[in-house]
């Protein structure tokens, strides 16, 4: 089984990496770290850069975890992230929230939204500990 997170070069991807690796050691699952770069562009924020991928290997390299790094290009963020989740049969995805106000209480966003309608793994969304109130 493994544990997959939906990884962007931010904070925000951050802690859900580190959620991750915990979520893994403790199940004593395999990581698969997807960055889906949408549409080719690597100047959208979210799509992470050699840069960003070599400290994320420079991370796990610290753990005992078997680990994967996917960069899959497709149309769509959600859609990306649904595939590399069936693909590797994930027990858990990790994702991480952008902003915590009482609209994203309510409403997550949309590529978490469907990444919950179109799996059936479990889900635990993340975020930042900045913003722990």
């Amino acid at each position: 089984m493994t544990v997959v997170v939906g990884y962007v070069p931010t904070p925000e991807g951050g802690a859900a990496l580190e959620e991750g690796i915990l979520e893994a050691t403790w199940r004593a699952h395999k990581l698969i770290v997807v960055n889906v770069v949408v549409a080719n562009n690597f100047a959208e924020t979210t799509a992470a850069d050699e840069k960003d991928l070599d400290a994320v290997r420079t991370r796990l390299d610290k753990t005992n975890i078997p680990y994967e790094i996917q960069q899959p290009h497709t149309t769509d963020a959600a859609d990306g992230l649904v595939k590399a989740i069936e693909a590797e049969d994930a027990e858990l995805v990790v994702l991480a929230v952008r902003r915590v106000s009482l609209v994203s209480k309510l409403l997550l966003g949309s590529t978490i939204q469907e990444v919950l309608r179109n799996t059936s793994a479990r889900v635990l969304i993340v975020r930042p500990q900045q913003w722990v109130n």
